[in-house]
């Protein structure tokens, strides 16, 4: 990583701890009060500052940053805006939306965002940021040295090259277990469609939340709203008390919900949402 310069941005809403471990993102760690990350064929070293509102990164200078990143970053959306549409719908919104202030949802790389959702189905964080640290040592393109630990950064890997590896070999290098075949036949269907994400459910893999994922994390639908286990459970709790406990409410009706409750910015109320229930529970 090239870091010929630090500068300094005023930006509201960045906060790179609540960003990065809101669980859209896997290839981004903490490193004392920095953060660093591998997206876009690129390395990238920042930290925030949510109280004064500014942004500080190791780079190539402010027009690079702002070229290079400003769109993965999301900085042309107003996030004050959304937080006001949100937070005068119910009480539940209005306190998710103030304590996850700092939280912006990333423009993904579609393919990544594919393959990494993948993985996560019925898996952790740690292993899936593991799960596709190796994948990226093993059929990644080096990018360059990390100049604080001198190891090589790998970028993720290219369609082709997952395309062309055995389910056996990728199993053996990232554990990814029944995953695996689906990762390889993903990677030939996206080659296939020339790209297109268009209709995540018609990969390999893909159900329902992982589709919703890859629609929200790359921008594509910012009215997705994945529902995973947490979520079932924090709409439960929120939304519909008067199902009997231990019964999830079904999908069909956490979606019309969604769509009738909220409007609009779904995907955005399900991170604000998501971030706040998940960091009580961990507090209890």
């Amino acid at each position: 990583m090239a870091r010929t310069e630090t500068v300094t941005f005023s930006i509201d809403d960045f906060d790179c701890r609540r960003i990065f471990t809101c669980g859209q993102c896997f290839r981004w760690k903490q490193e004392g009060e920095w953060w660093k990350g591998i997206a876009r064929k690129k390395q990238l070293k920042l930290k925030s500052d949510r109280q004064s509102g500014t942004v500080t990164v190791c780079g190539d200078g402010a027009e690079a940053f702002l070229q290079e990143w400003g769109n993965y970053f999301d900085l042309g959306t107003d996030y004050a805006a959304i937080r006001e549409y949100l937070s005068g719908i119910d009480g539940y919104l209005a306190e998710a939306t103030d304590f996850g202030r700092g939280i912006r949802l990333l423009r993904q790389e579609p393919f990544e965002t594919l393959i990494s959702f993948i993985i996560s189905a019925n898996n952790n964080i740690p292993r899936i940021s593991k799960c596709i640290e190796v994948l990226s040592e093993r059929y990644g393109e080096q990018i360059g040295i990390d100049e604080d630990s001198g190891k090589a950064v790998y970028a993720f890997p290219e369609p082709e090259k997952l395309a062309a590896a055995e389910p056996e070999e990728i199993s053996e290098v990232c554990h990814a277990g029944y995953r695996s075949p689906y990762i390889a036949a993903a990677a030939k269907r996206y080659i296939d469609l020339g790209g297109d994400i268009s209709e995540p459910e018609s990969y390999p893999g893909v159900g329902p939340k992982v589709a919703a994922c890859v629609n929200l994390f790359t921008g594509r639908d910012l009215d997705a709203f994945p529902v995973d286990v947490w979520v079932k459970r924090l709409m439960h709790e929120l939304y519909f008390p008067e199902i009997p406990e231990g019964t999830d409410p079904p999908l069909p009706l956490i979606t019309e919900f969604v769509k009738t409750h909220f409007q609009k910015y779904g995907g955005f109320a399900q991170q604000y949402l998501f971030y706040w229930r998940r960091e009580q529970s961990k507090k209890q």
